[in-house]
């Protein structure tokens, strides 16, 4: 393992943007992390970790101390049940179990990003989410510590986990997760269908060929709304406990907005994307404007899924005020 210094984060996300890493490493056994560990203690260096970089936005001044690409990506399955590296592709994954004709997962294909950043989120897609079906991650804290949380412990639901809500009181990396998936029918091509038809989807909706962090903003909770605005709300804008964020978007007119090289895609408008050679301060301003349109028209504050590295603050934390209506 070799760590390195002043390395552009760029060609690490998705989104093609990013300053550099004071110093960075990639970390594919448990030897290699821990001798990361003892870097960083030795040098008193904050910890940063990383996967796919598929929803991240790196500052333009990059990342101060260690940056960690977790790299882990042994994989064994047996029965029903997975033991997967938290560095192996999300849709690598997906497509391992549907060929051994295991279902559960099916519903992630083609979601970009790695196991270890789907669990810190909880991924999901049309109505099923990894948490579902995890049984237990292995976690290790900066000081080389091996904890283990149940599913109940890693505290999932909507968009996030425990790993994502106390990252800064448990700074750590997630190495290893342990999943139990459903036996499929005895017709396991409907599922690889399934597959298919979901990537397809994917790919019209967000063209692999763009660069971005997916989704920027997570939907608005039902509750804020009057039952007399979620009434007149189309079907596929809401669910019994979510707006679409894309929806609230689109209709506070952000859609097709550009600011330097960034811009929001005409027909996703919770896309956003690279359209050139954009800077971090570049989607910053423009998921603000997008975030304050929304506030404008129905009096509701977004709340940003992509995760911030390198900043002093959060730049949405005080863009405007939360409230409930609509």
């Amino acid at each position: 393992m070799k760590i390195k210094q002043n390395i552009s984060l760029k060609r690490y996300t998705t989104l093609g943007i990013g300053g550099p890493a004071e110093y960075f490493c990639c970390v594919k056994t448990l030897s290699e992390l821990k001798q990361a560990f003892m870097f960083a203690k030795q040098n008193v260096l904050p910890v940063t970790v990383m996967g796919g970089g598929s929803n991240v936005l790196i500052a333009d001044a990059g990342v101060q101390g260690l940056v960690i690409c977790v790299a882990h990506d042994t994989c064994v399955i047996s029965g029903n049940r997975i033991v997967v590296g938290a560095g192996m592709s999300l849709d690598k994954l997906v497509e391992m179990s549907v060929k051994k004709n295991l279902r559960g997962l099916e519903n992630l294909s083609g979601i970009p990003g790695t196991i270890g950043g789907a669990i810190y989120g909880n991924a999901r897609a049309f109505g099923g989410s990894i948490g579902d079906m995890v049984r237990q991650v292995v976690f290790f804290d900066c000081n080389g510590v091996k904890k283990s949380f149940s599913q109940d412990a890693c505290g999932f639901s909507y968009g996030t986990s425990v790993f994502k809500q106390k990252q800064g009181e448990m700074p750590g990396v997630i190495w290893q997760v342990e999943l139990f998936l459903d036996v499929g029918s005895n017709m396991p091509w409907e599922k690889m269908n399934l597959r298919q038809a979901i990537i397809a989807y994917r790919n019209v909706r967000y063209p692999p060929k763009n660069k971005s962090a997916g989704c920027f903003f997570g939907n608005a909770a039902a509750g804020m709304f009057s039952p007399n605005f979620l009434s007149k709300l189309p079907r596929f804008a809401k669910s019994q406990k979510e707006i679409g964020a894309g929806y609230l978007l689109e209709q506070a007119g952000v859609a097709g907005k550009k600011i330097g090289g960034a811009q929001i895609m005409r027909h996703q408008a919770n896309y956003f994307v690279n359209a050139g050679s954009a800077t971090a301060l570049d989607v910053i301003k423009l998921a603000q404007f997008a975030q304050k349109k929304v506030f404008e028209r129905f009096g509701v504050r977004l709340q940003h899924e992509v995760r911030l590295m390198g900043f002093d603050r959060d730049p949405f934390a005080e863009s405007c005020p939360q409230v409930s209506g609509a």
